[in-house]
């Protein structure tokens, strides 16, 4: 068996999860990573892969509101069949047992950021010589400086689009409520007892 552990993660390395759609892409188009995208196809597929031209190979630049966002590796094969890439992992995979190709590449990419897990996916390294080289190329994506900072960015607009969402539920459950009082106040109701039913307080029922 060849020996891959050159390329083991060391226990304090700050790895960027290539779960991630943005950082599975970028290690997937690298210009060393033919051979991890080829295997990755054959896995996937079942079939047997020798060759694969990736058709879109650029990231695309992030905007406020991430317009025109493609995650997905484009590719077509030898057979000219076109294949598109997409990050999607199955996070059940049973650790502690022996894995098929498929299974070692979903632990790999659920975990290979998570330190909890490091033993493990050494241990796929140095098991799988594709596995190794994807190991390679993300350590040194997670050594990019403007890769870490797209992240953050990223990262920062879905919670800025999940606290907008929320905020916009929030509101309409205030409205729906001060709805509620307005209409039992027209009916007669004490503010004490439209307190109780919609849990606003006596100041803002009584300015309704």
């Amino acid at each position: 068996m060849a020996n891959f552990q050159e390329n083991f993660i060391t226990e304090d390395a700050d790895i960027l999860p290539p779960s991630n759609d943005r950082i599975f892409k970028a290690m997937l188009t690298h210009p060393d990573a033919k051979q991890v995208l080829i295997d990755i196809i054959s896995t996937v597929i079942e079939q047997k892969v020798t060759d694969v031209q990736i058709r879109n190979n650029e990231l695309p630049v992030m905007d406020t509101d991430e317009k025109g966002q493609r995650f997905d590796v484009n590719c077509t094969i030898e057979n000219g069949d076109q294949v598109d890439v997409e990050m999607h992992c199955e996070e059940d995979v049973e650790i502690g047992v022996k894995h098929t190709a498929f299974e070692k590449w979903s632990l790999f990419l659920n975990y290979a950021q998570d330190r909890v897990h490091r033993n493990l996916i050494n241990d796929i390294i140095k098991d799988k010589e594709e596995i190794s080289m994807a190991a390679s190329l993300l350590q040194e994506i997670s050594k990019d400086e403007h890769e870490r900072a797209k992240l953050r960015s990223q990262r920062m607009y879905e919670t800025d689009q999940y606290s907008n969402y929320h905020t916009a539920i929030e509101l309409g459950e205030i409205r729906s409520m001060h709805k509620i009082a307005r209409n039992a106040l027209a009916e007669g109701s004490t503010p004490e007892f439209i307190q109780k039913i919609t849990g606003l307080s006596l100041e803002d029922i009584n300015k309704l």
